[in-house]
């Protein structure tokens, strides 16, 4: 159950050009029942910087991480009252990368995870994975999309309630980094 939720990446591709979040919107044959689940990346763990050299050196690079949904699809099939049973969306992440002016560094590795979370909280899921991202004197967007599938509970219309949240997997050190950068 819990890897399926998700299913392999559909899209890995590099782009380049601004950062834009998708926007979420929802489509049930002609009827528009609910909606797509809050997708969002914590604020503390969205950017992972590179240090080669330790913890006290310069930062190399620093790569930003956005997650936004596509449209969502709501199956009935089982039910006869036309209620749904599941909601299917795209999630894609989009990392941007900057490096800095005198940094060798040629690629880096973004450790992620992905978590889902029911209306009342309860951890559905987790994914994790990594995005290998070729470095050049360019800012670099790297995008990940993934097909993801939520069952409806028989009480509920919609996937409204639902989270889908974000974030580079840090190290303790890389978090309490990132918390002092943004002034936590």
């Amino acid at each position: 159950m819990i890897s399926s939720l998700f299913s392999r990446p559909v899209a890995l591709m590099a782009l380049c050009g601004p950062l834009l979040l998708g926007a979420c919107g929802y489509s049930i044959g002609s009827n528009s029942l609910g909606e797509c689940p809050k997708v969002g990346v914590l604020q503390d763990v969205a950017q992972l910087a590179v240090q080669r050299g330790g913890p006290d050196s310069n930062v190399e690079a620093v790569a930003t991480l956005a997650a936004g949904a596509g449209q969502c699809t709501y199956d009935s099939s089982g039910h006869n009252d036309g209620r749904p049973t599941k909601v299917t969306f795209d999630l894609t992440l989009t990392t941007r990368v900057a490096r800095s002016n005198n940094s060798g560094l040629g690629s880096m590795k973004a450790p992620y995870f992905v978590a889902i979370f029911s209306p009342n909280n309860k951890l559905l899921t987790t994914k994790n994975g990594t995005i290998d991202i070729s470095l050049s004197d360019e800012p670099k967007v790297e995008t990940e999309t993934f097909s993801v599938t939520l069952p409806i509970p028989p009480d509920m219309d919609s996937a409204v309630g639902f989270r889908v949240t974000a974030g580079f997997r840090l190290t303790q050190r890389q978090l309490s980094d990132s918390r002092q950068r943004l002034g936590f």
